[in-house]
């Protein structure tokens, strides 16, 4: 399902990233676009993000993945 309409960013994509360490909204937006143009979709990535936090509390694992993108990389592709 699409979660930005406006970068076209899909909520798979979003999970990846946030199972790779982008945990708050502006790395989610660095890494993926999503929420960095109108904002409209920065309440679900939000939730996804908190409904993450929450799984990994409940079953007490510790989330301790490298944060996988680099905000200059994302920049070059989208300008190509």
């Amino acid at each position: 399902m699409i979660v930005c309409v406006c970068r076209g960013v899909s909520d798979r994509v979003i999970r990846a990233e946030i199972e790779a360490g982008a945990l708050t909204l502006d790395h989610l937006a660095a890494c993926t676009g999503a929420g960095s143009k109108c904002g409209t979709c920065r309440e679900e990535i939000a939730a996804m993000i908190h409904a993450h936090a929450a799984e990994m509390s409940q079953s007490g694992r510790r989330h301790l993945s490298v944060l996988s993108c680099d905000a200059n990389e994302n920049d070059a592709a989208s300008a190509a």
